[in-house]
């Protein structure tokens, strides 16, 4: 590893050729000579138009591209970049999101004003498929989790408002150290990167949030447009039943982990289930079945809805955890939603919003 690099930015690749290009840029402008840009697509369909798109900026050895010769899957091809970055700090960004300018200077200021992070969090602006900010996620304080008791760990487990409204999970700065002791875990799915913060924590490392807003995340909104995986309601319910499988599967899990996520209650809320589904999961996990249980558990999860007492219930525990300032950016999110649901339909009726 060369010390004189501090950031490996790394985008997983996939299909993208009409939008790596502005991805790409948004780091060149965060790039400097401790800065490394690698990109590797996953010997996707579109990979030699990848590679024709980002050309002019290879040849001039501002990044470098990594052409996968098979498949590695949605965790290995994050792995392959883990594995030949330098960097002290790793930072992932999906192909059609964007870092904010002065993204790596802010968070340098944060590791000096905040020390003693193994990972750090920050919020972000969705935006919608033409690159428009739709609303903000974030803290407003700065948040510190770690496995004792004067941190609100048990929210990070619990996968509802504190992960997706104060962070997203894809994209945080990681030491070297963490990926020293861990990987991503092709059998959590796309929960490979919340799988991997709990095992963080599990190992004694310190999770920071930091407020402050430091990447772009791109969702889709209309009908028809492209569909990311991340993104895909049906895939995020399954994975809760292989997260719950794989973190059980390890026999130095934390007993206050272990104990956590074996409760009715962290399970009713975990699986939006009733008290006789949770008693199924329970049973099979008790009976050591982690199999049988993970398919109860995805089972569950498809079926389930999220209705107004439990949207009113995830955001006061995120009021609890995260202060008084999450109020406020709830406030912000449902004036922007509005906003744009409204732009969403006058585009359906064919009418200009500008108009």
């Amino acid at each position: 590893m060369s010390s004189s690099i501090q950031f490996s930015l790394l985008i997983p690749s996939y299909n993208r050729p009409e939008m790596i290009r502005e991805t790409v840029e948004s780091l060149l402008a965060n790039a400097g000579p401790d800065v490394e840009i690698i990109i590797s697509d996953d010997a996707s369909p579109k990979s030699a138009e990848i590679a024709a798109v980002l050309a002019d900026l290879t040849a001039a050895g501002r990044l470098q591209l990594v052409i996968q010769p098979r498949n590695l899957g949605w965790s290995d091809n994050r792995n392959a970049l883990v594995e030949i970055a330098r960097g002290e700090w790793l930072i992932l960004l999906g192909d059609d999101d964007r870092l904010k300018p002065g993204a790596l200077d802010a968070l340098r200021g944060w590791f000096q004003r905040a020390p003693g992070g193994d990972l750090y969090g920050f919020g972000y602006d969705v935006i919608d498929e033409d690159g428009q900010r739709v609303f903000t996620y974030g803290c407003t304080r700065l948040m510190r989790y770690r496995l004792d008791n004067g941190s609100p760990w048990p929210e990070l487990f619990h996968y509802d408002a504190v992960p997706m409204w104060s962070h997203h999970p894809f994209t945080m700065a990681v030491h070297r150290r963490v990926f020293a002791a861990l990987r991503y875990t092709p059998a959590a799915g796309i929960g490979d990167d919340v799988l991997l913060l709990w095992q963080a924590l599990a190992g004694g490392f310190t999770f920071t949030v930091l407020p402050e807003v430091l990447f772009d995340w791109r969702n889709t909104f209309r009908s028809g447009a492209y569909s990311n995986l991340s993104s895909q309601a049906h895939r995020l319910k399954q994975t809760r039943g292989a997260l719950l499988h794989e973190l059980l599967r390890d026999p130095a899990l934390p007993a206050a982990i272990g104990g956590l996520v074996r409760s009715p209650t962290f399970l009713q809320r975990f699986l939006l289930a009733d008290a006789r589904a949770v008693a199924e999961v329970q049973d099979r996990l008790s009976s050591g079945e982690l199999d049988a249980a993970r398919t109860r558990a995805s089972e569950i999860a498809l079926t389930r809805t999220i209705g107004v007492g439990d949207k009113l219930g995830r955001h006061w525990r995120a009021l609890v955890a995260m202060g008084p300032g999450h109020l406020r950016r709830l406030c912000f999110y449902c004036c922007d939603r509005y906003r744009h649901d409204q732009h969403i339909k006058q585009l359906s009726r064919g009418q200009d919003p500008g108009a």
